[in-house]
């Protein structure tokens, strides 16, 4: 994922998205998943739709698999950032927001993310 973190035990990775979900990118992160050991996979979607899925296929076929995964102890979750931000920051206060946009930037810097995706985030904190 492009954060991972270990709370109670337990591996959970987010992965951060500028663009609609596939079932295709779920597929392959659900394999380093596994890999990992990760628990709780969530996708973090930068999106204005309703949807945050490229297509009703994509969806649907997502779901099948997050239902098929949670059976076999893997839990994946699918949020916009602006649903993130919104309920999760609020509670986090001043101080947690501050620190949720250092730690983002510098995972961004240490994974030498492509400038394009930096600065999509950089855009998507102004939005805040």
């Amino acid at each position: 994922g492009d954060v991972a973190f270990i709370v109670d035990g337990k591996r959970n990775a987010v992965e951060v998205k500028d663009r609609l979900l596939t079932s295709a990118q779920l597929e392959v992160s659900i394999k380093k998943a596994r890999v990992a050991e990760v628990t709780e996979l969530i996708f973090v979607v930068q999106s204005r739709r309703q949807s945050l899925f490229a297509s009703d296929t994509d969806e649907t076929a997502s779901e099948r698999l997050a239902s098929k995964e949670f059976a076999s102890g893997l839990n994946i979750y699918w949020t916009s950032y602006d649903d993130l931000a919104r309920q999760v920051l609020t509670l986090a206060g001043e101080s947690g927001r501050k620190r949720f946009l250092q730690f983002v930037g510098i995972a961004l810097e240490e994974q030498s993310v492509d400038a394009r995706h930096r600065w999509a985030w950089a855009q998507a904190v102004g939005d805040m």
